[in-house]
């Protein structure tokens, strides 16, 4: 059990109650912040803070735990996890004491999710309240590669906020795709973290797959007659035969997932809703020559999507030494003569969402 300590828990309850005057008074000068300066993880606790007042949010909830040494992280230390219940964003820290000294506060990002918070698959929403870029760490060094790439993806991103793509054929996100295809590379190949970067991964693969649905019609219209066959199926034996395809099929699938944002779907146009930051933006597409199977798409984004993020938590928990799913039959091979007893649990978690 963690020993108590007053100076720790007045940050603790300083960080709950948005205090940032107090934390400032509390938190040394010369102290590392996830290897950042003081002033610098304030100002990130601060654009939070204000991002979960505009939403509601006029405090955090807080509970200790204990990282599971998974997903990116493997610090195995005890945790505060904070929490803003309306934004439903969340960080998780560990202090590095000397006596009664805080010297330093580090971020953990395994930590555990409840079991009516199990995390996406894809990460389709990003649970982290903030993070500290690599350039804003104590000691980077910058290059001029990284400054080039980071101001062609805020290129990208004033592109995508531009008034003329409120509305659009099917034929302009090819363009678009066709057009950012080397700086989407460039930024999948740094490992650095840096701001927007997520946000330009998140729009890109998901417009990659709506791309998908207008251009791989053979293969998209047997996911859409397989999700049919999903719905007539009342018999427990027939939907698991139909779950399992899916499972077994998941690659194929996930071609036409929008995993990061959300899609509204109509039969002759489709709304494609994505974030930017804190700010959501929309498109329009219009595709009055393909009309789309609109409960099947339905279906797609709020039945199969949280399907295969139950599945895969379900796998890690009962294979703890397994941070994620190696091999695309690895699901299909481990859940395939157990779908009948998950299928209960399962839809009981997608329906309580």
């Amino acid at each position: 059990m963690e020993v108590k300590n007053a100076l720790r828990d007045k940050v603790i309850s300083s960080i709950c109650t948005m205090d940032v005057r107090m934390l400032d008074t509390l938190l040394p000068d010369d102290g590392r912040f996830e290897n950042t300066y003081k002033e610098v993880w304030l100002a990130k606790l601060v654009s939070f803070f204000k991002a979960c007042k505009m939403i509601g949010d006029t405090s955090l909830t807080v509970h200790d735990g204990q990282c599971a040494a998974r997903n990116s992280c493997s610090c195995r230390q005890h945790l505060w996890i904070f929490k803003a219940e309306k934004t439903d964003k969340r960080f998780a820290i560990y202090f590095n004491m000397e006596g009664d000294e805080i010297k330093a506060v580090h971020r953990c990002f395994g930590y555990h999710h409840s079991d009516k918070e199990v995390p996406h698959l894809e990460d389709v929403f990003d649970y982290e309240a903030f993070y500290v870029h690599e350039h804003e760490k104590i000691g980077f060094i910058n290059s001029y590669e990284l400054d080039e790439l980071r101001k062609n993806v805020k290129l990208f991103l004033t592109d995508m906020r531009t008034p003329r793509w409120d509305s659009m054929p099917v034929i302009d996100i090819k363009r678009i795709l066709r057009k950012y295809s080397n700086l989407y590379i460039d930024v999948v190949d740094t490992h650095h973290l840096f701001e927007h970067k997520s946000d330009l991964l998140n729009i890109y693969e998901d417009l990659l797959n709506i791309k998908n649905i207008f251009t791989q019609r053979k293969s998209f219209e047997l996911v859409v007659a397989k999700c049919n066959e999903l719905m007539d199926s009342y018999e427990v034996k027939s939907k698991t035969k139909v779950l399992k395809w899916f499972l077994r099929n998941k690659k194929k699938v996930s071609n036409y997932l929008i995993f990061f944002n959300t899609i509204d779907v109509e039969e002759d146009r489709t709304w494609f809703f994505y974030r930017i930051g804190n700010r959501e933006h929309r498109w329009i597409i219009n595709h009055p020559d393909i009309n789309l199977d609109v409960e099947a798409c339905i279906l797609l984004q709020t039945y199969i999507i949280p399907f295969y993020d139950y599945l895969q938590n379900e796998y890690v928990k009962e294979n703890t030494f397994m941070a994620h799913v190696d091999s695309e039959g690895m699901l299909y091979d481990y859940f395939k003569d157990k779908m009948e007893h998950v299928m209960e649990p399962c839809e009981e978690w997608i329906y309580s969402r």
